[in-house]
């Protein structure tokens, strides 16, 4: 995934197609091999030298922890390890190494070699997915400040907490070596270190810089110290010079050579791990090193002096040894030697801030020393209450989990084990010469893989349907799904002839899995682009459902109280939030799909046709049946599924006698003194620009366009003699388009109910669904329930008037799939046949309408349009 302006050759892409994980063939090396061996021997044989000095059974650590052994063993414990590494070495030596056959081309070693040498890019592996993510360095570290910007996440502390830290471990430390929960040698890994430093200022301009620190309470590391430990006793300050570098007129690198010298007097001090008890050691090693005769400091006067020595105020024992009569006196003036100064306070270099290794200790420690319950050692920290949901988000939550029970719960392992179209098998559950209509069809689908392995567990998405070509009829069947690999379909006949049956597996329960994943990752895989305008002048900035806080950089917030809706857009400098004026959506080139897992939702892996066992049934009319007379459709009407079949290619719902739209003068009938108000997407356009450019029953205002050309903008159209007036308004933000629009006159779909008054000469058409298929379903389940809303409203004040919800149809099996495919529109299908149960509207089933038909464009042509119309306006007009 390439995020960045650098163009990859296709050596350079097919490199990194093989994954951070890919290791290019290498040559023979006698001498690595020899290394490790030596090493291997080494490892052997400080096991064994443990082995030997291991402690009586109960005497042992509690814990593996130790400090790395750096040391070779004084002499091997075992020769049969000597022997081993003889033997090996010689034959390493007779070996001959066959000839390796390189994993990359040429061409794309020099890639690699080009792409690990550039150092503008950063190379990641993604936080999920399994994607290589390829960035350019500049907005990696951009990124990076970001994250750590975030104060949600992220602290920024006023003050260094190791010290505070420091004190807690050691009492926990010296209470666990009392109480023998941990060892000496224990201790002594998990124990605070010591200082030592060197300085290439004056001696006694370092010490008075130190005291006025410490003096005026400033943040240093040594002030901080003795501060929190101390309280500011001066008295307590003690420093020690150990050793003078003198330099000649060439100088060279005097900081170097002051590294070299502060590491040896850190090793032969031991103060890397030194702790309280060792005190006495290393006043020993300081005088038998140090001469006493030896003035550090001949020409300095008397400032300060003090008897006591720095001790730990928990045990008492010297941390480091008191000082020299000479080494006490502090002058105003040095002599100019560079000196290495080992700073005999107690300053903590031990890393505590965010350390999973010290997490690990405090736990560990906390369970050994845990006091009697009415004498709680550590305060317990009572969890943040979360508020209290609203009743709206309890309903959005209650319905996505309604749905996420319908995923199936599998995990994709590789290809080959996902259900195969092709492989599977349709068979008649009850086979015979003739059918009888009215009857229940049933066909059984079994499912096996790629490998030819039967599938044991459900959740494939299929979509049914049987037809007879010949009398332009079709209907689409329900899936009943065992969970073992095996479905029944059920068709309701409706016709006499020939029926063929048509069953396609579009993703197999792998890939439903991965798209549900994949959709709830992230807030969506389209961005968006708000423009700002201010007296003539232009910007642009990010927006979205959420943003991330910046440094120095505002976010406007464009809220809904009343339907808890929001989006976000940053700040424009020297703009206000007020003056967002248009919007754009683009495509955000990521993927929560893996590669693998990609591969399912390849153009030939898509709406597979599982090839039935049988060519087609026979139906007859057995007996002479009354049909039962059907009322108008209406709104309030329950819609059952499937809610209707094609004939003759006019659609027949099962439940009421729809009105077939054919003619200009039918729809002005229906329409004649009325206003109608579209709200929705493009396939809600469809019905304006039917009427002003097809059958011409109404005139574009203010609108010189046609067909599908500006079809992001708002459109109005009227009838002046027939006093008709058409409205229509997209759904309010997401909309997915790649221009800048006019933003201001959106609004959420229910605001736009709320500001009309109703009646019984005004009729609402609502939609959605496309544009809501690049986020996650939970965006979409609050706009359905808030337009719900705003209809219970307005019934309220105008129960007479007519609202029609048109479910979102199926689109083309080529759309990206993570991004628009069926699977999504499906949920969301189910989403709003829910959510608008038991209300007073009609519900036209666009999505059955176009999975009858095989319809496999986002606009639907034809009968299929034709029948879309024809039942939108029986609930309209009845």
């Amino acid at each position: 995934m390439n995020l960045s302006d650098y163009h990859l050759t296709g050596e350079e892409r097919r490199v990194l197609e093989r994954g951070l994980s890919f290791v290019p063939t290498t040559k023979f090396d006698p001498f690595v091999w020899a290394k490790d061996i030596s090493l291997f021997t080494r490892l052997d044989a400080l096991q064994e030298l443990e082995d030997e000095n291991e402690r009586p059974v109960g005497s042992g650590p509690l814990t593996d922890l130790k400090l790395s052994n750096t040391s070779n063993p004084p002499a091997c414990p075992c020769p049969e390890l000597d022997i081993f590494e003889r033997l090996v070495t010689e034959d390493l030596k007779t070996i001959k190494p066959r000839k390796m056959h390189p994993n990359l081309f040429r061409a794309e070693s020099s890639a690699l070699q080009k792409l690990k040498t550039n150092d503008q890019l950063v190379i990641k592996p993604a936080d999920k997915g399994g994607n290589v993510v390829i960035m350019s360095r500049d907005k990696y570290i951009l990124m990076c400040h970001q994250l750590l910007s975030d104060t949600a996440i992220c602290k920024v502390l006023t003050s260094n907490p190791t010290i505070r830290f420091q004190i807690e471990l050691r009492k926990l430390l010296h209470n666990a070596l009392d109480m023998k929960c941990i060892d000496q040698k224990e201790f002594e890994y998990m124990n605070p270190r010591n200082y030592v430093g060197k300085t290439t200022q004056e001696f006694c301009q370092r010490i008075l810089g130190h005291v006025g620190n410490i003096r005026r309470g400033e943040s240093t590391p040594l002030a901080d110290h003795f501060l929190t430990i101390y309280q500011g006793e001066l008295n307590d300050l003690k420093f020690q010079g150990i050793e003078g570098l003198r330099t000649n007129a060439r100088r060279g690198n005097i900081d170097k050579k002051l590294l070299q010298k502060e590491a040896a007097w850190i090793f032969r001090l031991n103060t890397a791990r030194t702790d309280p008890t060792q005190a006495e050691k290393v006043l020993k090693i300081i005088k038998e090193t140090v001469n006493p005769a030896q003035d550090l400091s001949p020409h300095c006067k008397f400032y300060h002096s003090s008897s006591s020595s720095l001790t730990s105020p928990s045990s008492g024992n010297h941390l480091l040894p008191p000082l020299s009569s000479n080494a006490m006196a502090y002058r105003r003036r040095c002599h100019p030697y560079m000196l290495v100064v080992i700073a005999a306070a107690f300053f903590v270099s031990f890393t505590w801030y965010r350390s999973v290794l010290q997490d690990s200790w405090q736990r560990m420690l906390q369970n050994c020393l845990r006091p009697s319950e009415d004498e709680e050692y550590f305060p317990r920290l009572n969890d943040a209450t979360p508020p209290p949901k609203s009743e709206l988000q309890a309903k959005i939550d209650a319905m996505y989990h309604k749905i996420e029970t319908l995923i199936p719960n599998v995990t994709f392992t590789y290809f080959n084990k996902t259900t195969s179209g092709a492989d599977s098998k349709v068979s008649l559950v009850n086979p015979k010469e003739t059918y009888c209509i009215g009857e229940d069809f049933v066909v059984r689908v079994d499912m096996f893989d790629y490998l030819g392995n039967r599938k044991t567990y459900g959740g494939d998405f299929i979509r049914p349907r049987i037809f007879s070509e010949d009398l332009g009829a079709s209907v689409s069947g329900t899936v009943k799904d065992f969970n073992n690999g095996s479905y029944h379909i059920h068709f309701p006949l409706y016709w006499i002839g020939k029926v063929k049956v048509h069953i396609l597996l579009f993703h197999p329960s792998e890939g439903i899995a991965a798209l549900w994943r994949a959709r709830h990752s992230s807030l969506g895989v389209i961005g968006f682009e708000g423009k700002y305008e201010k007296f003539g002048k232009e910007a642009a900035s990010k927006c979205g459902f959420e943003l991330e806080k910046e440094e120095g950089t505002e976010i406007c917030e464009y809220k809904d109280l009343l339907y808890e809706e929001a989006y976000y857009c940053y700040q424009v400098p020297n703009f206000t939030c007020e003056s967002l004026k248009a919007m754009r959506g683009y495509e955000i080139p990521l993927s929560y799909l893996t590669r693998d897992e990609r591969q399912m939702f390849q153009r030939p892996n898509v709406a597979v046709e599982i090839p039935p066992t049988f060519d087609s049934i026979k139906v007859t009319r057995c007996e002479s049946k009354t049909e039962t007379i059907k009322p108008k459709c209406n709104t309030g009407m329950g819609s059952p599924f499937p809610s209707g079949y094609y004939y003759n290619k006019i659609w027949n719902p099962i439940y009421c006698n729809m009105t077939e739209y054919t003619t200009g003068d039918d729809y002005i009938k229906c329409l004649q003194g009325k206003r109608l108000f579209l709200i929705g997407d493009s396939t809600l356009r469809q019905f304006i620009m039917y009427f002003s450019e097809i059958i011409k029953i109404t005139n574009y205002f203010r609108h010189h366009g046609r067909g599908w050309s500006e079809w992001h903008k708002a459109l109005e159209a009227i009838n002046l003699e027939k006093d008709m007036y058409v409205s229509y308004k997209r759904h309010g933000f997401p909309l997915e388009h790649p221009s800048f629009y006019y933003f201001k006159e959106d609004m959420y779909t229910s605001r736009q109910i709320d500001q009309q008054a109703g009646g019984k000469d005004t009729i609402f058409m609502i939609t959605m669904g496309q544009h809501f298929r690049h986020f996650p379903i939970k965006v979409f389940i609050k706009r359905a329930f808030n337009i719900r809303r705003a209809v219970e409203r307005l019934f309220i004040r105008s129960p007479d008037t007519k609202v029609i919800i048109k479910s979102e149809n199926t689109r083309e099996i080529y759309s990206p799939v993570e991004m628009q495919g069926d699977f999504h529109g499906y949920t969301q299908y189910l989403v709003l046949r829910e959510v608008f149960q038991g209300i007073n509207v009609g519900f036209i089933d666009a999505w059955d309408m176009t999975v009858a038909s095989f319809n496999v464009a986002v606009h639907p042509q034809g009968y299929i349009f034709q029948s879309i119309l024809s039942m939108a306006f029986s609930f309209a007009c009845t």
